[in-house]
């Protein structure tokens, strides 16, 4: 069973999130800004197969750029999912890890699904998801 460690300063989308993905067989960690996810990152044998980061965190120091450059500096290869409200720019995309992609909010639980089994079954894939395109997970 996979592990996603989520990491979204709005509750209602955590949990939300959380659930989704607890229904369809992962595992999940959560912290509500990158500050709190670190630590989990850096314990020892805590299994995390994936990180699904907000970009922008209200008030926080360290934003979720941020923290996946760190995820992989402590965890190599680990597979990151992005999510945001707002638009991307073309500094935010240059600032991606390789083995990422990119979901927009508000998300459908079939385009969360389909972009966290596709960087977990697929993790060289590195790119943008939209909505609109992933509206069902593949089987």
């Amino acid at each position: 069973m996979n592990t996603v460690l989520i990491v979204e300063d709005d509750r209602y989308v955590l949990i939300l999130s959380e659930s989704i993905l607890r229904a369809h067989g992962f595992n999940t960690l959560a912290a509500d800004e990158a500050e709190r996810a670190v630590p989990l990152l850096e314990k020892p044998g805590e299994p995390i197969d994936l990180l699904l980061t907000d970009i922008g965190f209200r008030n926080a120091k360290l934003g979720g750029l941020d923290l996946a450059q760190e995820a992989v500096r402590l965890r190599p290869g680990l597979p990151v999912l992005y999510v945001s409200g707002r638009d991307l720019t073309d500094s935010m995309r240059a600032r991606f890890v390789p083995n990422s992609s990119f979901l927009p909010k508000p998300y459908t639980s079939d385009a969360l699904l389909w972009s966290v089994r596709g960087l977990l079954s697929n993790p060289l894939r590195a790119g943008l998801v939209r909505n609109e395109d992933h509206a069902s997970p593949r089987p």
